[in-house]
Parts: structure tokens; C-alpha cells; sequence
């Protein structure tokens, strides 16, 4: 399991010095080529960070090319010698323009290649925020990520996003006030992972359901919402809160926030928001 201690990160953000961590670790071999990462949610129980820490430094990895992934399978270490390496302002934000030039290469470099699913979806997810500012006359802006590593937009107007993917799914939401959003592909339910995670209540109804896989990611979905929307990740405990109440509900009301879930082909998307109106816009990758 990766271990690396935080107390020498200096000022450095946790996520960027995860990142330098691990890529240290692949450059001098510590890391072998074709070697499989911990999941997400494994590195961040494992080092008592967010998950949001972890997914940001393994985006980086992947568009910088020392890490790839495999549907349904995991992170793998790439099989090469000379990755790019960014500049430690590259890797804190991107501009409307760098998206923009990434979207040219997207068919040409990532689509046809199934090893690099997440990075494609990682971009596909910077174009969908670079279109929707473009469609609200936002043209210059760049994408910051605060002290709890939760993407932050700066321009000249107030917007708020949040970009999540899953298998072949990207959805972004985006606002005037803070959001939240989450897409999970349907998976077989784990007694385990529910034990550590969900309330006593919820896990009663996940057992009860007739289908405890779907129960189980729907709850997910609408927990990890409210975690993205705060900026804790799972550092803001996913039993902190119970949506047994309201998990037959499409829309609702609870914790002061305005919640959205729904269920579409094989994933669940729950939105986490302030705004009383929202609109859902699908599109299949």
C-alpha cells in the first residue's frame, strides 16, 4: 500500500503533494511498470484523506501520462520511460484555453484507446464546463483547487461547478451557489463498506430492498453529492448522513440542501444544490 507522510508537504496542497509523491515513485522504480494503484477510496481511507484529494492526483497522473486505467479494472502504473512533466503551476490549474486545445486532440489520442477511459472522461469533463461557460458568455477563467481540494472556477462572474464520471458517464453541474454532484455505476452491494459507511437505518433498508445493489449506490450516490458539495470528501464522514427517509424520493429536501437522484441505464446521478430549479441535461459518452 502507498504510505507517504503529509507532515513535509510545506505549503504545497495535499493533492499536489500526492501527486509529486507518487510520480517520485514511478520515476526512481519504486513503482514497477503495469503495477496496479489502490482504488480511490482504499488510498484515501489509507492516508485519512478525501477522496476529491486522490481523484485530483490521480487526473494529473493520467494527463500527464504516468498512470492509465482500466474499466472495471483499476489504475496501472504506464508502460513508459519519459512522461511530461508540468510545472507546479501547471498542475494547480487549467485555462479556457488549454481545455479548449485538449478538446482537439481528445478523438485522436483518447477515444480509441480504452486504456486511457479516464483520462478522456477526466477531459470530457473540462470540455462540458468549458462549453457550459462558453454557452453563459464566460470566456476567460481558470480552475483552482481550494485548501480542501474542491475545484474552484475564477472569473468575472460567480459560478459554481461540480464534475463527476463512472464507466462511459460524465455529468457536471453547474450554479450560482455551491453544488454537488455525483454519477456511480451500479455495482453488487458490500456488507462491509456499508457497515463503515452507512447508518444503521440505511443499512436495514439496503437489506430489506428488493434490489440491494441498487439501493446500495443510490444512497452512495446522494452521500458522496453532499461530501462534493461541502468539499470534505470522505473526511466529512459518509454516516454523518442518513437518507434512508428519503431514498424512494426523486427530489428532495434535507440537510439544508436541495437533493436530485436519479437512476439512468446502469449509474445512478444524484445532484446536491441550493438552487430551488435545476435542469438535467444526458448525454451518453
Amino acid at each position: 500500500m502507498l504510505t507517504y507522510s503529509f507532515d513535509s508537504k510545506g505549503k504545497e496542497s495535499l493533492y499536489e503533494f500526492l501527486y509529486k509523491s507518487i510520480r517520485n515513485d514511478i520515476l526512481s522504480g519504486k513503482l514497477s511498470k503495469q503495477e496496479k494503484l489502490p482504488s480511490k477510496r482504499t488510498l484515501a481511507e489509507h492516508l485519512g484523506i478525501s477522496t476529491i484529494t486522490v481523484e485530483n492526483a490521480y487526473n494529473q497522473l493520467m494527463a500527464e501520462g504516468y498512470i492509465y486505467s482500466r474499466v472495471k479494472s483499476g489504475y496501472y502504473v504506464s508502460p513508459i520511460d519519459s512522461p511530461k512533466v508540468s510545472t507546479a503551476e501547471d498542475t494547480r490549474r487549467y485555462s479556457a484555453e488549454e481545455v479548449s486545445e485538449s478538446y482537439k486532440k481528445i478523438k485522436e489520442h483518447f477515444i480509441s484507446d480504452s486504456r486511457l477511459s479516464q483520462r478522456k472522461e477526466s477531459l470530457v469533463g473540462r470540455l462540458m464546463l468549458h462549453k457550459a461557460l462558453e454557452g453563459l458568455g464566460v470566456g476567460e477563467y481558470t480552475v483552482n483547487f481550494s485548501g480542501n481540494e474542491k475545484p474552484v472556477l475564477q472569473s468575472e462572474r460567480e459560478i459554481y461547478f461540480n464534475i463527476s464520471h463512472s464507466g462511459d458517464y460524465v455529468t457536471l453541474a453547474i450554479s450560482d451557489d455551491e453544488v454537488g454532484c455525483d454519477i456511480q455505476e451500479i455495482r453488487p452491494y458490500n456488507p462491509k463498506v456499508a457497515v463503515r459507511h452507512y447508518c444503521e437505518n440505511e443499512t436495514r433498508l439496503i437489506e430489506s430492498s428488493d434490489s440491494k445493489d441498487d439501493m446500495f449506490i443510490r444512497l452512495w450516490a446522494l452521500k458522496e453529492s453532499i461530501l462534493k458539495f461541502t468539499g470534505k470528501g470522505l473526511s466529512g464522514g459518509l454516516s454523518s448522513y442518513d437518507f434512508s427517509p428519503y431514498a424512494c424520493q426523486e427530489s428532495f429536501t434535507a440537510f439544508g440542501c436541495n437533493f436530485y437522484v436519479k437512476k439512468i441505464e446502469n449509474v445512478y446521478f444524484a445532484l446536491c444544490h441550493k438552487n430551488a430549479e435545476s435542469e438535467i441535461i444526458k448525454k451518453q459518452l
